[in-house]
């Protein structure tokens, strides 16, 4: 048999790399804003090189508040027993939120824009323990509003 050589190419957006400016001369740094082709942001390193928000462990429930707009602001929880996760995000006035939510390895857990016939965004999704990273964002880049962040975990019945 011969040798077979095979090259894997990783092409990424030219956004990637290059931060892209604000209107303010600032360099908007590519996790902050939606521009991945799937709609969803990449989930941000957790070595503190971007500004991610540790809300530290969900034991029962939590309840932050996030002035947003277009941008993604991102939050990381820590979860040390498996079970159930729901984050709700509740615009405060006018906004429409939409949630996405990443384990500590980078992949998509969940992703929700609209839930129940609103325009509020909640997840709801079975987890193991680790860390996970939620962004959150208006839908419109427009808007800017304060987004109520809930954040409850659920743990198994245990069998007696």
């Amino acid at each position: 048999l011969e040798d077979v050589v095979v090259v894997f190419m990783v092409l990424l957006p030219f956004w990637f790399d290059h931060p892209e400016p604000t209107a303010q001369g600032k360099q908007r740094h590519p996790f902050s804003k939606f521009q991945h082709p799937s709609g969803h942001p990449p989930a941000p390193p957790l070595d503190g090189s971007y500004p991610v928000k540790n809300l530290g462990e969900i034991s029962t429930r939590l309840r932050e508040d996030a002035n947003v707009g277009g941008d993604a602001a991102w939050y990381s929880v820590d979860v040390f027993d498996g079970g159930l996760l729901l984050v709700e995000a509740i615009a405060q006035g006018q906004g429409d939120p939409v949630l996405t939510m990443y384990d500590d390895l980078g992949r998509q857990v969940a992703h929700n824009d609209d839930h129940g016939g609103s325009l509020d965004s909640m997840i709801t999704t079975r987890i193991q323990p680790g860390t996970y990273l939620i962004a959150v964002r208006q839908l419109d880049n427009s808007l800017q509003g304060v987004i109520r962040l809930v954040f409850e975990r659920y743990v198994p019945a245990r069998p007696e």
